[in-house]
């Protein structure tokens, strides 16, 4: 029987084009997580209620009116990912690390009648996109082959029929003997990160209140590897039906799927400050719709093994090694709206800010009609999400010392879900010169996340993770 098939791989066959798309991609993009300066990192969200030095080109651009002098600003960061997987409770552990500008940018304050104005120019390394993933269990109930048989009824590009696990032998429909109770396993990396150069400026309308603006062009790149593979652990499947195909010999399976992205975008901040002597502070900010283009390739690969140690592998078009397919489109994000207070009395600030992000109009653009579908499952699945944070910042008497901690949550992405990301942040700054600080930062992270190993039934991985992100700021006034 074997023979036969191994026969029909000769056949060249062109590789129907499969979605490598998720809902998961435009939360992924939608969602940043850069630290911009250390000062900013260790008060979190909550900055944006103080937005009162090269940072706020980010948070609030309105503030970079506070500036008396010139500022130039650089930072460096090392992020530590770790992630733990729960499959069938079967826990694992796994983790990997990258260090990366922060940003570098300057302020360039002038005089006017009223008060300030300034303009701003800067880098910021946005989002980091590097995670490193693994899970490894006994699944009784399900198995990738069903999902493959129900991908296509064309059997000549059918990833579970070009590799004998899948067959039309009897019912003349194709089926498969394989429906679980296989060992799983997974080993995925995600590779990647969004840059953005940024230009804004602010002015001060009068002497209590300014009005700021920013203009954000973006790119970057995310690449996504899993090496998937399935064992008959238990030797259920132990001889081939020649007649009926309900049972195989099959010992295990192999699939590696790839995505390589390239990304590009461009987005606006409006900021509003308002100020009540030197105690009270507060912002507005109102963030554009981002526009992001993607540019993607994406392939797959499989393999076979029976228990006679055959192994079959599909005949893939142009002698590449994979199934390939090249696509592009577009995402484009919700409006964010901001709101931040400050208070100051005699060395400490105390702040707090919230924002709120509707997932929910998220969608996809100019792509393909199952691309476009996803819009459909972002309105079911997705959720409004409400960041805020609180934090305060103290200098210490008679010293060149400046304290600073903050909490910041955030609401889940999804509506099913009541999981919500814990950020603590710490940091401290010392002048090293009158007008050169330098400040550190750490901030620790922590929410889960749930992903479908394939479809949207049979096998799930519960994942938990906990990046740390420690960065050093240098701010130099002239």
């Amino acid at each position: 029987m074997k023979s036969i098939i191994v026969c029909a791989l000769l056949l060249l066959f062109v590789s129907k084009e499969t979605q490598a798309q998720q809902v998961e991609d435009a939360v992924r993009i939608a969602n940043s997580n850069g630290t911009i300066s250390s000062r900013a990192a260790a008060l979190g969200i909550s900055y944006a209620g103080i937005a009162d030095d090269y940072s706020a080109l980010y948070y609030n651009p309105a503030g970079l009116s506070l500036l008396a002098k010139r500022e130039f600003s650089i930072g460096l960061e090392y992020l530590r990912t770790s992630t733990t997987s729960d499959f069938f409770q079967v826990g694992s552990s796994i983790g990997s690390s990258i260090v990366s500008p922060t940003n570098c940018g300057m302020v360039f304050p002038f005089k006017t009648k009223v008060g300030t104005a300034a303009i701003a120019l800067g880098y910021n390394y946005e989002s980091s996109l590097d995670n490193t993933l693994q899970f490894d269990g006994f699944n009784p109930s399900s198995s990738i082959v069903q999902s493959l048989v129900n991908e296509t009824s064309d059997l000549k590009t059918n990833l579970a029929y070009q590799v004998s696990i899948a067959d039309t032998k009897g019912s003349g429909k194709l089926h498969s003997p394989i429906v679980g109770n296989v060992q799983q396993t997974g080993f995925i990396t995600e590779r990647g990160g969004i840059h953005n150069l940024t230009g804004g400026g602010a002015i001060s309308l009068s002497e209590s209140f300014s009005v700021g603006l920013n203009i954000a062009g973006k790119w970057g790149s995310f690449k996504y590897d899993r090496e998937y593979k399935e064992f008959d652990k238990n030797n259920i499947y132990n001889y081939w039906d020649t007649l009926n195909f309900n049972n195989s010999d099959f010992s295990s399976l192999t699939l590696n799927e790839n995505i390589d992205q390239q990304i590009s975008g461009i987005s606006a901040t409006v900021g509003l400050q308002g100020r009540f002597g030197d105690a009270f502070r507060f912002g507005v900010t109102i963030k554009s719709p981002t526009l992001y283009h993607i540019d993607e390739n994406s392939s797959r690969s499989i393999s076979a093994t029976f228990d006679d140690s055959t192994t079959l592998k599909p005949i893939y078009p142009s002698s590449s090694g994979s199934f390939a397919q090249n696509n592009s489109y577009e995402i484009i994000t919700p409006f964010v709206f901001g709101l931040g207070f400050s208070y100051h009395l005699e060395g400490l600030t105390v702040s707090t800010a919230a924002e709120y992000n509707d997932l929910t109009q998220l969608h996809f653009s100019h792509g393909q009609p199952e691309l476009i579908r996803l819009n459909t499952n972002i309105l079911r699945t997705l959720a409004g999400i409400l960041t805020y944070g609180l934090g305060a910042e103290y200098e210490i008497p008679t010293t060149s010392l400046i304290l600073r901690a903050s909490y910041t949550g955030i609401t889940s992405s999804y509506a099913n879900s009541s999981e919500s990301t814990k950020i603590f942040g710490v940091g401290c700054g010392i002048y090293v010169a009158p007008n050169v600080r330098l400040d550190f930062a750490t901030r620790f992270s922590s929410y889960s996340q749930t992903r479908s190993n394939y479809g949207e039934t049979g096998s799930f991985v519960n994942y938990k993770f906990s990046p740390t992100q420690v960065s050093a700021q240098l701010t130099y006034r002239y």
